[in-house]
């Protein structure tokens, strides 16, 4: 499964290491959110 997006960001980083931990922030909810959905949809075990 592949997701793929792109976003004005609201905010402007200050720092590279800043706007790379914004970008991990939000792919961690993304993950999250797929797994649940993969979850709810019964397609494996996810562990």
């Amino acid at each position: 499964m592949i997701s793929w997006r792109s976003k004005k960001q609201n905010t402007v980083a200050l720092s590279s290491a800043e706007a790379e931990y914004r970008v991990m922030a939000a792919t961690s909810k993304e993950i999250a959110w797929l797994r649940n959905l993969l979850l709810e949809l019964k397609l494996g075990d996810l562990q």
